[in-house]
């Protein structure tokens, strides 16, 4: 519940308090706030600071996602001229943890395509992803579906 959105409940407001979910009636043995906030500590859930989201919808999200879902098909229906490819980037910093040694910190790029019909993944690890990056990575994937018709989702 703590993990619902408190409007979701009837609450006029974006944050859960402690005593907010003490009057959800959760059939807990608990009367104080006191006593449900070391409940929570005690099965890992902590307070964090709400952060802020940016939701900006894409008025053509349903015509967007209804043509992944036709190439999808077309790509399951005829494999040896229709090839659908999920595109994605990524850095992975060799020191996740905020507590950081003296060591670099150095950065690995990846960039991957992975074909919806038979799960082969294409990737390469360049130093930068840049748009000359793209379009060689690109021509990889050209030549490893030579003749068919590529269709490429690209996230965001």
């Amino acid at each position: 519940m703590v993990r619902r959105d408190p409007r979701t409940c009837g609450l006029a407001r974006s944050r859960w308090r402690l005593a907010d979910i003490l009057e959800q009636g959760l059939g807990l043995d608990l009367t104080t706030p006191q006593s449900l906030g070391r409940l929570l500590a005690q099965l890992g859930i902590s307070y964090k600071r709400g952060r802020d989201y940016i939701h900006s919808p894409d008025p053509d999200y349903d015509a967007k996602l209804e043509a992944v879902h036709s190439a999808r098909q077309a790509a399951q229906d005829d494999p040896d001229h229709q090839v659908l490819l999920y595109l994605d980037e990524m850095t992975l910093y060799r020191q996740p943890l905020a507590r950081r040694s003296q060591r670099s910190n150095t950065p690995i790029r990846l960039l991957g395509a992975l074909d919806a019909v038979t799960g082969v993944v294409h990737s390469r690890r360049p130093d930068k992803i840049t748009l000359p990056t793209l379009v060689r990575f690109c021509t990889d994937l050209v030549t490893a579906y030579p003749g068919r018709t590529i269709t490429v989702v690209l996230d965001n």
